[in-house]
């Protein structure tokens, strides 16, 4: 889409992007201001003020430079920076008993100086009560001060110990404040106070993030630092103006390549020296601490160490710039559901749905579901989610309080591994995260990442995620998962099948004394048919069952009728013969023929004794069929009457044609003479018509042809005729005079053309009636004058038939000599047998004398002998081909006859092939009819078949089939309603269910193995090994390369991140591990989004695919502490092309930003937390009525689940 000016709609997205995240990172800014001294902070603890005590230990000083790096094979816990355990205080001495009621209280307080009580009144029986004076009792005086003494010794050695207890103590509240809000705030160790007084500066400006455990077997508390690196106060020092940025990216990087600790010695106070005196030209690094009085005016830097609690906001300030920077680049696609909260329509379809209200009553349904694959328990809502992810890829989802958000999770969790994606899990809170890993099932649990408070806990968590991933990936391969997965969904197809089944099954039987039984479409009540099932059996009881529920009878009346007359028709004997292949009849020898072949039989055997075997070639003879070299035979002697020609001019020149030479040579150029009169007569015709020449009778044809032929060259050379030529062509002059075109002498050239044209054909006339008369009227052939005047047409169909017998030998009488010889005649030596034969045509006579007479026999015997073997070869075949059906009686009867040369037999077994084809169509009809029933009815048809009683007659038992099938579906549908157990089909279901979890567990787990070996790359799996193996040489982090190799295990850990598909953590460490620029995660979720204000855009920046969470009738962002006008400036200022730009103000969720964008909401509404009476006042009040608490009111141990309870209100006080 693009707006009216051109720009498109990724164009104003990324617009619209960079100014809504400008503004978070103003808003972030102006909630967490640069911090330019320690007195905002929850705690401060200043080391050097802590007392010296062996209770308290602190690691300081460089590493150690002659510990190396740690090589056992087993992990070395890291020696902590601070170690703090309980003091054990000793009690103050006791006083003497002579000191008892003298001494005032708090004598036991270290801090309190003991005093005495200088008059004490004791009472007395006489005077009531008299005066005593402490000194008046010298024993109790110099008790006292023997006292006193041995209390100050203890008091000397005391105090440290009191100290050290202090400290403890007020660790121990601030561990319980980590523990508290540990999502909010941090600790780090800091060193390097920055005093920069015209600023008003006095701030550490080295940080090392540290994690406080408790040991409470010792009890003890430890300070452990993490692998994070250590933090140079960047932010700080740009406050500062006189501080150029490269001086600070220089420190950084010094920072980064030589690391020092807050708690380091010397190598820290270099750091330290370089940081004051190369920011600052003045700049003064103190050796100690400066009192008050002593701190110098310009800048300065002294070591100051101390233990400070933090709000975590370092992470979400980078994040946001490196979000901006990316936006500006516009080179990466920028996530859907953020380019529909900034109000730019896409492509992609925005599911809509109603309301909470109306959401929460929609009916649902948990029935597991093809293409999406959940491990855990799950129900309709579930399946929605997956389902309008894959569409629109941004969800909003409502879970109210104990609807099973983080089970929801969970079983996303698993679905989204299936298809290869990375998710991001998040959250405000830690709480929401806690116990998610511990919902996914084993096998996905080591490519699920938990951050949460514990960095150490985290840093173990990801040590055996690497170690777990690295095995799984080194005995895993892709293809071979796929295989496996593909085999577990067809299993799963077919578990959901029988689920599917069941379900029904299930529902059926709750409602199957009310449901009506359906034939057919026709319901009837289960009272009615159990009446009419009683009181019709005796007349409608005859179809067997069972029958198919719930349809009528597939046959018609008049079909089953037609199915009991079949067998009056076909008898038992037929129809088992027709279920049998048969042999077809057009494949056999006919009975005819059969007959034939037993007569040929005989006489081949006579014929063959007549062979003459010198006149065969034996191996070449018996490859034709008898057919062949009879038909050949008579080809031949038929032939052979062609040489007895009874015209003699024809029978000269068949001869001519069979000698060849001058002979045929002189017919030839008869031939070509016919031809060319011929085509001359025709090219003549043209110039006839035209002009109508004709010539003299008088003047011989070559003298016309002569005197033509000069005069028109003479005029095609330009001549004339005129004077001259009748003085000098006077003869030319006469013959002009004597020819006539169109009736008057010739004029013009073409004229004369047309007359000489005339004359040359004359000619050819008078030339070839010669050659005929010498030719063929001296032979006895036609006379010249039956020609007529053109003699070229009538001669020109004698052409034909001399041209035949010219080339009959070469076409007709060689070719089939020939192939007389290629069937293995000596056709030669046959001929060679007869004697030449005396007169003119001697040779052709010989040869017809060969070509009859005993060649009919020979041949006749050769193919007698022939006819023998092919017989054998047929009858054969034949046996081979009835041999394939070995159950039918006609082939076996046929075999027999065969090999008997019965021909009765033989034809009485066609004949019952005959009668058997004759009856296929009643029997086809008879199996197509009963193919047709069995489905329905299997016990009937086969009844049918097997023609048991009463179902073997030629009508059926009763005369209303269509009664009889409803009243068999009745009687069977009302067993079986009878027989159902629902806690049988609820247990099976119960076991099917498991079953289809179990499967799409292993589904989940194949699928998303394969896709992590397939994603992960060599240099990931060499990370995750190497940042496990470089954490075990840092060993105590005491050593000389600790540092070093803390470093390098951040690098290996950068690239390792990318091998592990989920993360789980809460939203200020998702700003605080990712790159935004470089790191997008597939899908990222966020729980209790309700919780979340809008700068957890940030988190959905991350990823491409968004599922938000949470509940809006929960707790919401406050803006406690904001300055709200501020606020609205910069909303007024920044947000303004932006759709609900007034709830960017800090008290807006990102629940309720995504409910304007997402397309509506779906919501949880199964309760599983409380039973009904408790979680019932939440729903009244917020959730009207839709929340269905399914958890049973006996499951609870305290009863009444909820008590009535008055509290009075103001106006009861």
């Amino acid at each position: 889409m693009a707006s009216g000016s051109g720009i498109s709609a990724e164009q104003i997205a990324h617009s619209r992007l960079t100014k809504v995240f400008r503004f978070l990172k103003e808003l972030d800014e102006l909630r967490n201001p640069v911090q330019r001294d320690t007195s905002s902070y929850p705690a401060v603890l200043e080391i050097d003020e802590w007392p010296v005590h062996p209770c308290i230990e602190i690691r300081r000083g460089d590493p150690n430079a002659d510990e190396g790096p740690n090589e056992s094979a087993d992990e070395a816990e890291m020696v902590p920076l601070i170690r703090v355990k309980r003091v054990q205080l000793s009690p103050c001495p006791k006083p003497p008993p002579v000191l008892d009621s003298w001494l005032k209280p708090n004598w036991h307080i270290i801090e309190a100086e003991p005093e005495v009580l200088t008059v004490r009144n004791l009472p007395d029986k006489k005077a009531g009560s008299i005066a005593i004076r402490f000194a008046d009792d010298a024993e109790r005086v110099v008790a006292f001060a023997e006292w006193k003494a041995r209390r100050a010794t203890w008091a000397v050695g005391e105090r440290p110990a009191v100290a050290a207890r202090e400290i403890f103590e007020r660790i121990h509240a601030l561990w319980m404040t980590v523990q508290r809000e540990g999502n909010r705030l941090e600790l780090v160790v800091a060193d390097g106070m920055l005093c920069v007084p015209n600023l008003v500066i006095k701030h550490p400006v080295l940080f090392q993030k540290v994690t406080l455990a408790f040991n409470a077997n010792v009890p003890e508390f430890t300070f452990t630092p993490g692998t994070e690196k250590i933090e140079l106060y960047k932010a700080l020092l740009r406050l500062v103006p006189e501080i150029d940025g490269r001086i600070i990216a220089a420190l950084d990087q010094e920072l980064d390549e030589r690391p020092v600790e807050p708690l380091g010695g010397l190598g820290a106070s270099g750091f330290f020296r370089r940081v004051i005196q190369g920011s600052f030209r003045e700049g003064e690094y103190l050796e100690a601490k400066p009192s008050g009085r002593d701190v110098p005016e310009g800048p300065s830097l002294w070591r100051e160490p101390m233990v400070l609690l933090r709000p975590r906001t370092a992470g979400l300030t980078s994040t946001l710039d490196y979000i901006v920077e990316d936006l500006e680049r516009k080179e990466s696609a920028v996530p859907e559901g953020l380019v529909r909260i900034v109000g730019v329509e896409t492509g992609s379809e925005s599911p809509h749905s109603p309301g909470i209200d109306e959401a929460l009553v929609r009916p649902t349904s948990g029935d597991p579901q093809p293409d999406i694959l959940f491990s855990k328990p799950a129900n309709h809502e579930q399946y929605e989610i997956a389902a309008r992810l894959a569409k629109s890829n941004a969800v909003l989802v409502q879970g109210p309080p104990g609807t099973g958000k983080t089970h929801t999770i969970a079983n996303l969790i698993g679905y989204l591994l299936a298809q290869g994606k990375t998710v991001l899990v998040t959250a405000h809170t830690t709480k929401a995260l806690r116990v998610l890993r511990g919902q996914l099932d084993e096998a996905l649990q080591p490519l699920c990442l938990s951050v949460l408070d514990s960095d150490v806990e985290s840093q173990a968590e990801l040590s055996h995620a690497a170690q777990e991933i690295a095995s799984r990936l080194s005995r895993s391969d892709a293809a071979f998962l796929r295989r496996q997965a593909a085999l577990l969904r067809a299993e799963r197809q077919k578990q959901l099948k029988n689920a599917a089944a069941l379900r029904q099954q299930l529902r059926d039987a709750r409602f199957s004394e009310i449901d009506e039984i359906v034939v057919g479409g026709e319901g009837t009540s289960p009272i009615e048919a159990s009446k009419r099932v009683k009181a019709d059996a005796g007349r409608d009881g005859w179809v067997p069952g069972p029958v198919r529920p719930g349809v009528l009878c597939p046959l018609s009346d008049s079909e089953v009728f037609q199915l009991y007359a079949s067998q009056g028709a076909i008898s038992p004997g037929d129809e088992l013969q027709l279920s049998i292949e048969q042999p077809l009849l057009e494949k056999l020898v006919s009975p005819a023929d059969f007959r034939m072949l037993a007569q040929e039989k005989d006489g081949a055997a006579k014929r063959s004794q007549a062979h003459r075997t010198d006149l065969w070639d034996s191996h070449v003879a018996t490859e034709y069929a008898s057919t062949h070299l009879q038909q050949l035979h008579q080809r031949v002697a038929m032939t052979a009457v062609f040489l007895s020609e009874p015209q003699n001019w024809l029978r000269e020149v068949l001869f001519a044609g069979w000698t060849g030479g001058g002979h045929a040579q002189a017919w030839e150029e008869l031939i070509e003479a016919i031809n060319s009169l011929t085509a001359a007569a025709g090219n003549a015709q043209t110039f006839i018509i035209a002009y109508g020449p004709e010539l003299p009778n008088d003047i011989g044809s070559p003298e016309i042809k002569i005197k033509l032929t000069a005069l028109v060259r003479f005029l095609e050379n330009g001549g004339t005729i005129g004077f001259r030529t009748r003085i000098t062509k006077r003869d030319w002059h006469r013959l002009i005079e004597k020819c006539r075109v169109e009736g008057r002498p010739p004029r013009t050239l073409d004229e004369f053309r047309s007359l000489l044209v005339l004359a040359k054909v004359v000619e050819e006339r008078e030339r070839l009636r010669a050659r005929w008369r010498r030719a063929v009227e001296t032979l006895g052939g036609p006379e010249v004058q039956s020609l007529g005047s053109m003699p070229e047409r009538a001669a020109q169909s004698y052409a034909s038939e001399i041209r035949a017998r010219l080339d009959w030998r070469k076409n007709v009488w060689e070719p089939l000599i020939a192939e007389l010889t290629v069937s293995g005649f000596r056709w030669l030596n046959w001929l060679g047998e007869h004697p030449p034969v005396a007169g003119d045509y001697g040779e052709l006579t010989r040869v017809q004398n060969a070509a009859s007479g005993r060649l009919a026999e020979i041949v006749e015997a050769q193919a007698a002998l022939i006819k023998q073997k092919e017989l054998a070869a047929a009858l054969q075949e034949q046996r081979a081909y009835l041999s394939r059906f070995p159950k039918s009686d006609a082939a076996s009867v046929l075999i027999e006859a065969m090999d008997s040369w019965n021909t009765d037999n033989y034809e009485e077994a066609c004949r019952e092939l005959i009668r058997l084809e004759g009856l296929r169509e009643v029997f086809t009809n008879r199996r197509a009819l009963l193919a047709k029933l069995d489905p329905s009815a299997p016990a009937w048809a086969q009844a049918i078949t097997n023609r048991q009683k009463p179902h073997d007659a030629i009508k059926p038992p009763g005369l209303e089939v269509g009664s009889a099938w409803r009243w068999r579906s009745w009687l069977e549908e009302l067993d079986r309603r009878a027989a159902v157990s629902i806690p049988d089909l609820q247990e099976r279901l119960t076991a099917t269910e498991r079953d289809l979890r179990r499967l799409a567990a292993k589904i989940i787990e194949h699928e998303t193995w394969a896709a992590q070996r397939e994603r992960t790359k060599l240099s990931q799996q060499q990370a995750l090994v190497g940042f496990v193996q470089t954490l075990r040489k840092v060993g105590k982090g005491t050593g000389k390369y600790a540092p070093d190799l803390l470093r390098h295990a951040r690098q290996l850990l950068a690239d390792a991140r990318h091998a592990v598909p989920v993360w789980i953590m809460p939203l200020n460490r998702v700003y605080e591990s990712f790159d935004p620029r470089e790191r997008k995660f597939d899908v990222v979720i966020i729980d209790e989004a309700s919780q979340s204000d809008v700068s957890a855009l940030a988190a959905l920046y991350l990823g491409r695919e968004h599922v938000v969470v949470g509940d809006k009738e929960q707790v919401t962002p406050d803006a406690v502490g904001q300055k709200l006008d501020q606020v609205q400036r910069l909303i007024s200022t920044d947000l303004r092309e932006i759709p609900n730009s007034h709830l960017y103000d800090g008290q807006t969720s990102i629940y309720d930003l995504a409910e304007t964008a997402f397309g509506g909401v779906v919501a949880l509404r199964e309760h599983f937390r409380c039973v009904s009476e408790i979680i019932q006042f939440s729903n009244h009040l917020s959730y009207n009525q839709a929340i269905l608490p399914l958890r049973e009111p006996d499951s609870a141990i305290v009863r009444p689940a909820v008590v009535t309870h008055r509290v009075n209100g103001l106006r009861d006080k």
